[in-house]
């Protein structure tokens, strides 16, 4: 009797698992992004455009029959249509930011920058190279990501006063950098940031064969990410 070999498919490494969980997210925040911006989006305008319709026929109503309470709950309702568009906006950006697909990662720092600070009311500084470096869309991702959450991390320091974000190329590799600044701190307020966090960022950036470095002393924290150039889109 001729026995047949059944071969058995490998189990996934953690290191594996853990980047196909990162890519299906990402993919799912993508596909949630754009239903928001689709469908939501759609509703926001199509109920600006009823808004402005009524508004127009308001101001062309009499004098004498215009209502001082229909015009104030008119108000009202516009304040908050302008906010609900404002929570669109801001969610999409939270969950794929267009910034980054449209325009680039620069200007997507940016805009993470400029929110975090007004946010947190911590002073900023953002030094990025001459030329924009044009990634694949995959380490783009990684790289905001990975800004996104160093941030997060700095902010746990509550002695944090300062962020500044460096974006730059060196040899065969571009370094996204986040640093902290303040008062000089005791060992015990140093930063307690759980392994997993900084986990996380290692994996994402290891998928697009980078590599992180932290490092805390008594008046910064840094978190810095690197990605070879080959990663570079070509021209």
């Amino acid at each position: 009797m001729e026995l047949t070999a059944v071969s058995e498919d490998r189990p996934p490494t953690v290191s594996g698992l853990v980047s196909h969980l990162q890519t299906v997210t990402e993919r799912e925040k993508a596909g949630i992004a754009r239903e928001l911006h689709d469908e939501l989006g759609g509703l926001l305008v199509a109920a600006s455009m009823d808004l402005a319709w009524l508004e127009r026929e308001i101001d062309a109503a009499p004098k004498s029959s215009r209502s001082g309470e229909v015009s104030r709950r008119l108000g009202r309702l516009k304040d908050c249509l302008a906010g609900a568009v404002d929570i669109k906006r801001k969610i999409i950006e939270d969950l794929r930011p267009t910034l980054l697909d449209n325009v680039g990662l620069f200007a997507a720092l940016r805009w993470l920058v400029s929110t975090t600070a007004a946010r947190t009311g911590l002073a900023s500084v953002i030094r990025f190279s001459s030329a924009e470096p044009r990634f694949s869309p995959d380490a783009a991702i990684a790289l905001f990501r990975m800004a996104q959450e160093g941030i997060g991390i700095l902010l746990e320091s509550k002695w944090i006063q300062s962020v500044a974000l460096e974006l730059g190329g060196l040899h065969d590799r571009a370094t996204l950098s986040v640093t902290g600044h303040g008062d000089a701190h005791s060992p015990d307020d140093q930063p307690r940031t759980k392994s997993y966090e900084l986990a996380s960022i290692r994996h994402r950036m290891a998928a697009v064969a980078g590599g992180v470095s932290y490092a805390v002393d008594p008046c910064t924290v840094t978190l810095s990410a690197w990605v070879p150039l080959e990663n570079q889109l070509p021209i």
